[in-house]
């Protein structure tokens, strides 16, 4: 009985990392956040082809992190801003299809029905 009250918890702890982690590794998801970092930081300069580039690296290096809808939203509106709506709005479409709510997911459907 000891040996089970010790293994249980165990295999919880590994069944919830292998289910938050399972698309990415640890050093996936840094790497993620990094150049979702930079992408932000590229924004706020008002470079959106740069921005974009490192929204897309983001995205695409580690797709099913927290932070892929933030990066797919910024991504967009990157888009926007460079004059590419077809491709604004395929990638607002394609965040709210994948991950169908959330606050990014409302901000995308909010500029899909702006635009």
């Amino acid at each position: 009985m000891k040996c089970l009250k010790r293994t249980v918890p165990a295999l919880v702890i590994l069944l919830v990392f292998g289910v938050c982690c399972s698309a990415c590794y640890a050093g996936d998801i840094k790497d993620a956040v990094k150049l979702h970092d930079k992408g932000k930081r590229e924004f706020r300069r008002e470079d959106y082809k740069e921005a974009a580039d490192y929204f897309k690296q983001a995205i695409n290096d580690c797709p099913d992190n927290a932070l892929t809808p933030v990066s797919m939203y910024y991504l967009a509106d990157s888009y926007e801003k460079m004059g590419k709506d077809s491709k604004a709005r395929a990638t607002y479409k394609e965040l709210v299809a994948k991950y169908k709510s959330g606050y990014w997911v409302q901000q995308a459907e909010k500029q899909l029905q702006a635009g």
